[in-house]
């Protein structure tokens, strides 16, 4: 009198379409639509650039108004990055090396301060290089 149960295998094919599914929408998340290209890691690496683009741009306008402290209290630009004070390595770029600065004064227009960074190589006067403009308030 032994009875034999039969386990029912209930449905399979949906829980394997499921699985799919949650693969597919996985997979969308971290490729992207278009195949890689606009996938979330390249975004978080395209955020950290921006990030330290914002982060230099706002270095830059702090920058500018400690030259135009440093006008106002010696009555003169300073000649170099050092001059100026403030904490160390305010003048590195987002790769860390010092930023170079230059000011251009033109006669009833504010004075300009360039600063110019050596880019990600880390060495002025290559292609990489990139220039950033303050107008100081004076």
């Amino acid at each position: 009198m032994a009875r034999h149960t039969t386990e029912r295998r209930g449905n399979v094919g949906f829980g394997l379409i499921v699985l799919l599914i949650v693969l597919a929408i996985g997979m969308i998340i971290y490729f992207g639509v278009a195949g890689g290209n606009t996938g979330l890691v390249e975004q978080a690496a395209k955020s950290r650039e921006m990030a330290r683009d914002v982060r230099t741009a706002v270095n830059t306008k702090q920058l500018a108004m400690l030259i135009a402290q440093h006008r106002e209290e010696n009555g003169r630009l300073p000649s170099s990055p050092a001059e100026v004070g403030g904490t160390r390595g305010a003048f590195n770029d987002q790769w860390g090396t010092e930023m170079r600065l230059d000011f251009v004064e033109r006669p009833g227009f504010n004075t300009r301060v360039v600063f110019v960074s050596a880019g990600p190589d880390g060495e002025f006067g290559t292609g990489d290089d990139v220039r950033y403009e303050e107008e100081l308030p004076f």
